[in-house]
């Protein structure tokens, strides 16, 4: 029986306490029996496991007047050998189940196939997989062990794999250790950590600053984060706020002024510091006329510019940008489309309309006549006042409202009746 000073100096304190109770009466009674003399309950003094309502009595002695405590033998009781639990396993003080990260004194305290692996708060169980506990290289299946002052273990096996602890670029599989005295496992793709200016962390060779996620790895194509000693693939590194952009000159890519586009065309938009390029024909982006091949650069609110050559739908701002001299568009946005105001056009007001009547339809209004079978979407969208429109439609006709027309609601009717879907 290993002998345990905790188990000991527990089963004193609890003696102590009963002794102290029963000298008020002068009664002595056996130390593992209660006042009846039934068996003690669990966490109760004894001397011998016949004592325990359990049948364990852990460390006592009847033979050395030895006093123990009784205990259930489940996983956490008292214990001071493994037969006393009903786990099977002891580690001197308490019963466990014997498996990985478990306290042990020896071998015998571990499931089978582990083994107890000293550590700087006593030992612990282990097989010796990733992230278990090590003393040496040959305690671990990959035969690497690293220390750990992060881990109650202090020491730790690892794979190499990617998340995993590591101390050194040499312990993980792809050869990128990011971290200082305890380190992760990378793969040195573009978007992940890297150490300050370590372009060994990094697949591509490039360890760049952004000012939002830190040191962070790039691949140096377009988009990717570049500065003056980690260039870009091709193409030109661009500055924002002292954060370099790499850029391949191309439509649509990143810039900040004309010489980095292809094109001789970059759209800055007002107050951004960096733009793209653009090819300037009808439609692309545009911050002023120049950024357009042969028509004005339309800007509305934010500053925020279109090319347009004037013809139907084309971006607008005022009547005289466009051929038809009709532009519609909302105030808040500054910006809209040439219409020629015909039936069926798009519309933001009546004077929008050669009708002078506009169907106020979420999003795009149309432009209507009023007349009877004409679209609506209001009923002040007809002259009859009567605008059928069920309400899962996309748009309804004007009606009389008279008897036999269609009708969703009472008020399409001019009866004000509405059986079965046709007015009275």
């Amino acid at each position: 029986m290993r002998s345990n000073s905790c188990t000991t100096f527990i089963a004193y304190l609890v003696l102590a306490a009963c002794s102290s109770h029963h000298g008020e009466t002068g009664a002595e009674p056996d130390a593992g029996r209660s006042d009846s003399g039934s068996l003690a309950p669990e966490y109760s003094p004894c001397v011998a496991d016949a004592d325990c309502e359990t049948g364990i009595c852990v460390g006592g002695s009847a033979a050395d007047d030895a006093d123990g405590v009784c205990s259930a033998g489940l996983l956490g009781s008292w214990c001071d050998e493994a037969r006393e639990c009903s786990t099977g396993y002891c580690n001197g003080i308490v019963c466990t189940d014997g498996s990985s990260g478990r306290l042990c004194s020896d071998a015998e305290d571990c499931a089978e196939g582990l083994e107890c692996i000293d550590g700087p708060i006593g030992g612990h169980c282990s097989g010796g997989t990733s992230g278990e506990a090590c003393r040496k290289d040959s305690d671990c299946q990959s035969d690497t062990c690293i220390a750990d002052a992060h881990d109650v273990f202090g020491a730790i096996c690892t794979d190499g794999e990617v998340g995993e602890a590591c101390t050194e670029n040499a312990q993980c599989i792809d050869g990128h250790c990011v971290g200082d005295e305890r380190g992760t496992c990378r793969d040195g793709a573009a978007g992940t950590w890297c150490d300050a200016e370590d372009d060994a962390d990094c697949a591509d060779e490039r360890c760049i600053f952004d000012r939002a996620d830190g040191w962070r790895c790039s691949a140096g194509g377009n988009g990717d984060r570049c500065d003056e000693q980690s260039p870009c693939v091709q193409g030109d590194c661009i500055f924002d706020r002292e954060e370099g952009l790499c850029t391949d000159n191309a439509i649509d890519s990143l810039c900040a002024s004309d010489e980095h586009c292809e094109s001789g065309r970059c759209s800055v938009p007002i107050p951004s510091s960096l733009g793209m390029c653009v090819d300037g024909m009808d439609g692309s982006a545009c911050d002023e006329d120049a950024d357009c091949i042969s028509s004005p650069c339309v800007i509305g609110a934010g500053g925020v510019g279109t090319c347009s050559d004037g013809a139907l739908a084309s971006a607008c701002s005022e009547d005289d940008q466009c051929d038809s001299m009709r532009c519609a568009h909302e105030s808040f946005t500054g910006i809209g489309e040439c219409t020629d105001g015909a039936l069926g056009s798009f519309c933001v007001e009546s004077s929008d309309c050669t009708s002078e009547l506009c169907a106020d339809v979420p999003g795009r209004g149309q432009c209507v006549d009023g007349e009877l079978g004409s679209f609506c979407w209001h009923a002040t969208d007809c002259d009859s006042t009567y605008c059928f429109k069920t309400e899962d439609a996309d748009g309804g006709v004007c009606t009389s409202g008279g008897a036999g027309e269609p009708c969703a609601f009472f008020t399409d009717c001019v009866s004000f009746q509405c059986p079965d879907g046709v007015c009275d």
